[in-house]
């Protein structure tokens, strides 16, 4: 059975009713609980209207939603590791959708499938889930778990090494709101076959193209150009650093242990 239990909690009812179920599973295998609270992304920049919330404000609204997911926990007899992350869960869930061409499946009225519903994150990240609902449904936990891990390990790997760790997106984000006041911008070519596409990124800040990058989805190539960048950007100022923690043992152990 299951040595560590890894709990996602955001505080809201629906996250408490997730909560109270792993916590349930964890008392039956006798496991330990590490509790993640993850800042998203999304909810620090918002590009549309030009405006940056600066990280601490959020991070200090997810302490204590991490602190009251742990007194709740320890109400019921769990001495629980915390972990406060900052990424975007949800984008990580559409690039896997993406790389297996989950759109190519998905029933879409005409007017969103013209308006290019099947490549839209919001809509790959929803359908995965629902893959992934299903496969537990039909087959139970360890099927959908051996899904998951099969699909997601590495991400959910990168993920754990910290802040920004691995997410070049992130940081290159980060880096130019601080020090340009503006976001970079990410232009996509195809190339090859469809069975074989490939795509090729090249990102810009300030006008110019900073870095390059490709990958078999317009997610993985934006990762690339990203990290392009960002040791570009190293390389003339010193300000954002390409820096790779080394990934929690303890997290890796979640799955195999």
């Amino acid at each position: 059975m299951y040595k560590k239990v890894l709990l996602a909690y955001d505080g809201s009812v629906e996250g408490r009713r997730a909560l109270r179920e792993g916590a349930k599973l964890a008392q039956l295998c006798g496991a330990e609980v590490f509790l993640l609270a993850v800042v998203e992304v999304s909810s620090i920049m918002t590009p549309e209207a030009g405006l940056t919330i600066p990280i601490e404000l959020q991070t200090e609204d997810y302490k204590v939603i991490l602190n009251e997911g742990c007194e709740r926990l320890r109400a019921v007899g769990f001495t629980p590791t915390a972990r406060l992350e900052v990424g975007d869960a949800g984008q990580k869930i559409a690039e896997v959708a993406e790389e297996i061409d989950l759109g190519s499946a998905l029933r879409l009225g005409k007017g969103e499938d013209a308006s290019g519903g099947r490549e839209k994150p919001s809509i790959l990240s929803d359908a995965m889930e629902a893959v992934i609902g299903a496969v537990y449904i039909d087959g139970g936990w360890e099927a959908a778990e051996e899904l998951v891990m099969r699909l997601l390990g590495e991400r959910i790997i990168e993920g754990a090494a910290g802040p920004g760790g691995h997410d070049y997106k992130t940081r290159l984000q980060e880096h130019c709101a601080r020090v340009y006041d503006e976001l970079p911008r990410y232009h996509h070519v195809s190339e090859g076959p469809d069975h074989a596409k490939r795509f090729v990124a090249t990102v810009s800040v300030n006008g110019e193209a900073v870095g390059h990058g490709d990958g078999r989805s317009k997610k993985q190539a934006e990762q690339a150009a990203a990290r392009d960048a960002v040791e570009a950007l190293a390389d003339d100022s010193g300000a954002a650093t390409t820096d790779d923690s080394d990934v929690d043992d303890t997290l890796r152990e979640i799955h195999h242990g």
